[in-house]
């Protein structure tokens, strides 16, 4: 979602629904499937919604640099800018460390009504996860939306709960599937084991 790995070959996200705070796991459904490129692009497919998602990343930092959002009649109905913010610029000058990172979004302008984001890392009884929320009530997570997310081992975002920021209720999950690409020890293994000893790698 913010950051590009690129030994990732596909996403795909499966959204749970919450009734009474409580997450109807028999009702998971399948949400999205995502295509990554070597150009650092996020190609990503919303079934129910009807949207393809463009994630363009900034090589220089892997950081979202900007989202494109089509609909179903390949029309771009919105875009986002994101740019990570230097330190004497941030609204948080006077803390220094290094849990928080501070990003600004734009919608159609880059560096125009400009939303800030924040994400920091959290530790709820040793339950490590990061916090990604906004300044503002509506960003490009949605209206009144808080989201915290946890890693796997890779570094990548396996899981999202999306939260109402103002009363802190559950309303959905999102889990990601990632299927990485494969290294040159784990393809040289997989050439031996279906052609044998016999033929040069």
């Amino acid at each position: 979602m913010l950051y590009y790995n690129p030994n990732i070959r596909r996403k795909t996200t499966y959204k749970i629904p919450v009734i009474f705070d409580e997450e109807q796991i028999e009702k998971k459904e399948l949400h999205s499937f995502s295509i990554f490129t070597e150009d650092f692009k996020e190609k990503e497919i919303v079934f129910n919604e009807k949207k393809i998602n463009v994630y363009e990343y900034n090589p220089k930092n892997n950081f979202l640099d900007s989202l494109k959002v089509f609909n179903e009649n390949n029309e771009m109905i919105k875009r986002y800018y994101f740019d990570i913010v230097d330190k004497e610029d941030s609204h948080f000058v006077d803390r220094k460390d290094s849990i928080i990172l501070e990003f600004r979004e734009s919608l159609y302008q880059r560096n125009r009504n400009v939303c800030y984001g924040y994400l920091e890392l959290k530790d709820d009884n040793q339950v490590y996860h990061y916090k990604l929320s906004f300044h503002r009530v509506d960003s490009f997570l949605g209206y009144k939306v808080k989201v915290k997310l946890f890693k796997n081992e890779e570094g990548d975002f396996i899981r999202e709960e999306f939260y109402n920021s103002k009363n802190d209720l559950l309303q959905f999950v999102l889990e990601n599937k990632y299927e990485y690409i494969e290294t040159d020890l784990e393809k040289r293994a997989q050439f031996i084991l279906q052609n044998g000893w016999d033929l040069e790698f």
